[in-house]
């Protein structure tokens, strides 16, 4: 039987002796698209990261002309892609692939990296430990709330704690993996997101693959100056053109590590941080 033929507005995960026909390769190129990925054929997924999704603050590096992650045409409040530093506009259409809440300890403002982190090991939801702690989050200094304030005037911890969601994009190419994350005040509409798919869950018991939600930059103010919030909200279900593929990137990512790129994550905080602890579920 012969290989099903891809629609040109279908993004599928791409597997060996597949025949693409993609709208984005130019006509002289079409006759190698079926080479697939040769030169590249162990290229593991656990040797490459995840774009993520996020939303242009005026803190943010890819605000600043100078940082080397500096992305012409970004307004602040616009969506972006972090890796391709594609720009989406404030309003983006995802489904869901999976959630997971976890902490990240930043090195001083300035020192690129992670200084310590719990992450997502498997489809279980089992977490590695970050190494600053070994025993976990929950006996970690660094996560618990000062008693007085330090010196820079605050008592909230010195970790950061997410709710990080595995994603696919809906775009005019298909869909595309990418992580968003919610920390500091986009914890409330996170919430209310995760009500929205517990509700969408218990009512159609089907998974989250299937569903598609809206995403809309929005304007909040804070005690730092004004910042981007998103905003959840019910958008469908996954078209019948797209359903397959989305039923495919859950399969490919539910057996991987998730690894996602973290540049810029710091910096993108900073107007968005004067949390209280009621701002922060543990």
């Amino acid at each position: 039987m012969p290989p099903k033929k891809l629609q040109n507005d279908e993004l599928q995960p791409v597997e060996k002796e597949t025949r693409v026909t993609n709208n984005n390769v130019p006509e002289h190129l079409q006759k190698y698209a079926n080479m697939g990925n040769v030169g590249f054929e162990k290229l593991r997924d656990e040797d490459s990261i995840i774009p993520r999704l996020s939303i242009a603050q005026s803190s943010s590096d890819q605000i600043k002309k100078g940082n080397p992650l500096f992305i012409e045409g970004l307004e602040v409040g616009q969506f972006f892609n972090t890796l391709s530093n594609e720009i989406y506009g404030d309003l983006v259409y995802v489904t869901p692939l999976s959630e997971f809440p976890h902490r990240i300890k930043f090195p001083p403002r300035g020192i690129p990296g992670i200084e310590c982190s719990t992450r997502t090991l498997n489809s279980e939801g089992q977490f590695i430990n970050g190494p600053l702690n070994p025993e976990g989050c929950d006996t970690c200094d660094f996560s618990k709330w000062a008693e007085t304030p330090r010196s820079d005037g605050s008592k909230k911890p010195l970790c950061t704690f997410l709710y990080s969601y595995v994603l696919l994009l809906h775009t005019d190419d298909g869909l595309e993996p990418v992580v968003f994350s919610a920390k500091s005040k986009s914890i409330k509409p996170a919430q209310k997101w995760h009500g929205m798919i517990r509700v969408r869950l218990n009512k159609k018991k089907l998974p989250g693959f299937t569903m598609k939600f809206s995403l809309k930059s929005v304007a909040q103010k804070a005690t730092k100056g004004d910042f981007f919030n998103f905003s959840p909200d019910n958008a469908g279900d996954v078209s019948p053109e797209l359903i397959e593929s989305s039923a495919k990137w859950f399969d490919i990512l539910s057996k991987r590590e998730i690894k996602y790129d973290t540049r810029g994550e710091e910096s993108e905080d900073e107007v968005n941080n004067d949390l209280t602890k009621e701002d922060v579920p543990f």
